[in-house]
């Protein structure tokens, strides 16, 4: 038997598999695949390996889901009988869905990094999947060099790549974990100024809250909290009561 042939296979004894590098999908576009699978069909083959009396999906976890929700009861399939490395999976699966629907960055950064823990270098895995290294490097960051709130800006759409690479490298985005400015992603505002503002908050979150009791009358007192006391501010303030 080939290494490799095409069969049409039942969907109810494949699997997708356990730890793809896309882990979600936009339900709205998987309904518009679908209805493309129901006009046209498939088009082009998943591919699969065996796994007992049951196959596991290597490449084209879309169109599985698309076919589902169209209700094929069988789809053609590439089934690959030959053992394969978890890295060259792992770059098989990125050439996949980097050529189709764009890889959320974060969840690219994380298979980039397994395709690397599996011995490729970073430049092997550039050359694989057409990226620069350069990019690769920018993408790697992400994971490395920032913090949740800034990795879930990133994920929203809210922070660039590149910025958020810009920020790693000026150790802004692993610092304290402060709540991303969303005003600062408005138009015409530039990536000094985004690093900017991150930057002044970051040192506000991380500056201690300094407090002050006043004796303003007999038997009164003013409790003062700010990040920023100094005799001139609280002379300012009381001139303001």
């Amino acid at each position: 038997m080939p290494m490799e042939y095409i069969q049409d296979i039942p969907l109810d004894i494949i699997d997708p598999d356990p730890d793809p590098p896309r882990k979600s999908h936009d339900p709205a576009a998987l309904q518009r695949l679908a209805g493309t699978i129901k006009t046209h069909g498939i088009q082009q083959p998943i591919r699969v390996r065996p796994n007992g009396d049951r196959y596991i999906i290597e490449c084209g976890l879309r169109r599985f889901l698309g076919a589902q929700l169209a209700n094929l009861e069988k789809m053609p399939c590439i089934v690959a009988s030959g053992s394969v490395l978890p890295s060259q999976l792992r770059i098989r699966q990125l050439l996949e869905n980097t050529s189709r629907e764009a890889i959320p960055p974060l969840e690219l950064a994380a298979a980039i990094e397994e395709a690397i823990a599996g011995g490729m270098t970073a430049g092997q895995v550039a050359a694989e999947i057409g990226f620069s290294p350069g990019h690769i490097s920018q993408i790697r960051n992400l994971r490395s060099g920032l913090t949740k709130t800034l990795q879930d800006a990133v994920s929203r759409g809210d922070l660039t790549i590149r910025d958020a690479y810009d920020l790693a490298k000026d150790n802004l985005g692993g610092s304290a974990d402060v709540p991303f400015p969303l005003e600062v992603r408005s138009p015409g505002v530039s990536s000094k100024e985004l690093r900017r503002k991150i930057r002044c908050a970051q040192r506000a979150a991380s500056t201690p809250l300094r407090k002050v009791t006043l004796s303003v009358a007999a038997g009164t007192s003013v409790a003062v909290s700010s990040t920023d006391l100094s005799l001139d501010s609280l002379v300012t303030w009381l001139d303001e009561l």
